[in-house]
This record gives C-alpha cells, structure tokens and sequence, in this order.
C-alpha cells in the first residue's frame, strides 16, 4: 500500500474471510517487518477483489 499511515514505512492493508479491513503499519526493521494489526473496516470489504 505504501505509506498510508503517513509514518514513513511502507504498510499494508488486508481483508479477513469475513469482510473486515485490518491495516498492519510497517515499522522499517527487517526482523519484525510490521506491527500488530489494527482494524479498519468491520465487514463489506471482501466484495473487493483489489484494494489499491
């Protein structure tokens, strides 16, 4: 996704097998590449089949 969190590091943004949208935010450590998974979105979200 880029840097949608406006931190600098690169993060990515996915959906759960029930809809829910989940923002992971790149720390910029190759050892621990993201930090723990906020949720975004609660459900409506796998009707995308690419988020950009």
């Amino acid at each position: 996704m880029g840097n949608i969190a406006g931190d600098g590091h690169n993060a990515l943004l996915a959906v759960d097998k029930n809809g829910a949208a989940w923002l992971y935010k790149g720390t910029g450590k190759a050892s621990s590449l993201f930090k723990s998974r906020v949720k975004v979105g609660s459900s409506g979200w796998n009707q995308y089949k690419y988020i950009f």
